[in-house]
């Protein structure tokens, strides 16, 4: 059914194949090394992303926030440290039984606190201290309700804040006194 091929014939095909083949493939390995660049710089790339992808992560899985009120109408202690109630934390770092924040992590952080007095007598002031020196003051005439103050600060991982006022009188309650703070921008 086939037709009868002499060596000399088969070896000259195979030998002819064989050529052709080696140049097919010398072709092939020519264009190896442009796709060994593209992979090669794509893997690079694709580094370099998780990499700027895990920074993100790290950064944005630091939080630290919490919010404390007073808990009831209260006289608050003179010159000392308010002892305000925990209402929300995260992050941890607010000891609502000694009224101190102790930053967790470095970082720009934000402070908010608000008293309002029930009586107010006389012109009163709260203090804002950075571990026992004076950061922010704020002071209300009798006419005002309440006294806030705001402040942002570059603070160290173990630094403590605490809120304390001079006028020993009655203080409202809840969302009318309190201390706040969170972090803005951990330090890497």
């Amino acid at each position: 059914m086939f037709p009868k091929l002499s060596w000399p014939f088969l070896t000259s095909a195979l030998l002819l194949l064989s050529v052709t083949s080696s140049n097919h493939v010398m072709k092939r390995s020519d264009d190896i090394n442009p796709l060994e660049a593209v992979v090669s710089r794509l893997s690079q790339e694709v580094s370099e992303l998780k990499a700027r992808m895990e920074a993100m992560e790290r950064a944005t899985a630091r939080k630290v926030a919490f919010c404390a009120e007073l808990p009831s109408i209260n006289t608050l202690p003179v010159d000392a440290p308010i002892h305000f109630k925990l209402r929300q934390e995260t992050g941890g770092g607010y000891d609502s039984a000694t009224g101190i924040f102790t930053a967790p992590l470095s970082g720009w952080y934000s402070f908010d606190i608000q008293l309002s007095p029930k009586d107010q007598p006389a012109s009163f002031h709260f203090d804002l201290l950075k571990n026992g020196v004076l950061v922010t003051r704020s002071g209300c005439s009798p006419q005002e309700p309440s006294c806030s103050a705001g402040s942002t600060l570059l603070v160290k991982a173990g630094d403590r804040f605490w809120v304390q006022t001079g006028l020993k009188t009655l203080y409202w309650s809840g969302p009318h006194s309190f201390f706040s703070a969170f972090l803005v921008i951990p330090e890497n």
